[in-house]
């Protein structure tokens, strides 16, 4: 039985991010399947995973990371003494933010390269430091997984000396099993537009803003509700100054049951994102029977298929259009639906992890 070192050093312990969970509902999938003698290493104790992980594998905490550039490279320095080949045959990078030495061999998740491909979101010097620390990771890396097709791509383009060693596997939600509950108060079935996620610059919710701002008056029953935060205020920057704040509704820190109901009940989701690694909320909407309306740039036309209706992020009149159309037409959003789901079933836990075992077996033989 090959020793695996699955490392997810770089979230913080207790923070529920996607990497983080990502990373650890993986991770307990591969040692419920028991085909390798696994150690998870994180910041996360014991008792803050889940009992199959913390029970079936070696757990090794670190430290909280206060600067991951310093600390990458004291671990890099290390790795062959504290992660040696006698004690690891693999080392696997749940984020890019891992091990480039030790073990005898290593692989290496990539979720996204936003430095890359959405360099307005970082300064120079950081745009700098992130293809650094991802140069020297994924170059001696054995093997290298992006978790959509697009992602592999941009991996591919921008960091061609690697080219030869990236495949993807799809990765799965984590609210598969999840029980919608009730909805927040003031919210109606049906009686809103939905936006999930952290306003960034990649998110282009400013296009969403305005093409909601434009039907918001023949429609004015219909809310706008984003889940996450906005420290710019970009939707109610383009909602107030016509007068519309009080069509706004914004949530930030809800469970997963509540936000399965937001899915669930909601007029449609809206994915406007000029770039995605993958976009969870956007299978997520679909396995609730959310109609969905999404970008057709990057990953987003990957997950999304022929389960919405896509559009170019750039172009806010074909935006305002759907959303006419989609409010107006509920044999429509029937039909999205069912797309919706169909759509969905390309993605389960079992085909991401087979992928990822598959990935594992290679690389262990050399392939």
């Amino acid at each position: 039985m090959s020793r695996v070192l699955l490392n997810l050093s770089s979230p913080p312990a207790g923070v529920q991010g996607g990497i983080a969970r990502f990373g650890i509902e993986l991770s307990r999938r591969l040692v419920l399947r028991g085909r390798h003698d696994y150690t998870f290493r994180s910041q996360w104790s014991a008792d803050q995973l889940p009992p199959e992980l913390a029970k079936g594998a070696a757990i090794e905490v670190i430290p909280p990371i206060e600067k991951y550039l310093q600390d990458l490279v004291r671990t890099w320095a290390r790795g062959p003494r504290t992660h040696p080949a006698s004690k690891f045959d693999l080392l696997f990078n749940l984020d890019s933010l891992g091990f480039a030495t030790g073990g005898r061999r290593r692989m290496t998740i990539v979720h996204d390269i936003y430095f890359c491909s959405v360099p307005e979101m970082f300064s120079r010097s950081a745009r700098m430091k992130e293809r650094l620390i991802h140069r020297i990771v994924l170059g001696r890396s054995h093997s290298i997984v992006g978790i959509s097709e697009a992602t592999s791509s941009e991996v591919r383009r921008h960091f061609p000396a690697s080219a030869a060693r990236v495949r993807t596997v799809l990765s799965d939600s984590m609210m598969n099993d999840v029980i919608p509950g009730a909805l927040p108060p003031g919210l109606v079935r049906g009686g809103y537009v939905l936006a999930v996620a952290k306003v960034l610059p990649n998110k282009n919710f400013g296009l969403l803003a305005e093409a909601f701002a434009r039907i918001a008056p023949d429609f004015p029953d219909l809310k706008l509700v984003h889940v996450g935060s906005d420290a710019g205020e970009t939707f109610e920057s383009a909602l107030a100054p016509r007068g519309l704040s009080g069509r706004l509704g914004r949530l930030r820190g809800i469970d997963d049951p509540t936000l399965a109901a937001l899915y669930r009940d909601a007029l449609c989701l809206v994915v406007p994102s000029l770039y995605e690694g993958f976009c969870l909320p956007l299978l997520e909407a679909q396995r609730f029977g959310c109609p969905t309306v999404f970008s057709e740039r990057s990953a987003t036309g990957e997950v999304g298929g022929e389960g919405g209706i896509p559009f170019d992020p750039t172009d806010v009149d074909a935006l305002e259009a759907i959303l006419r159309r989609v409010a107006a037409d509920p044999a429509l959003r029937a039909d999205m639906v069912a797309r919706g789901h169909a759509n969905a079933r390309r993605f389960s836990w079992d085909a991401t992890v087979d992928g990822y075992e598959r990935a594992i077996d290679d690389v262990l033989e050399g392939r």
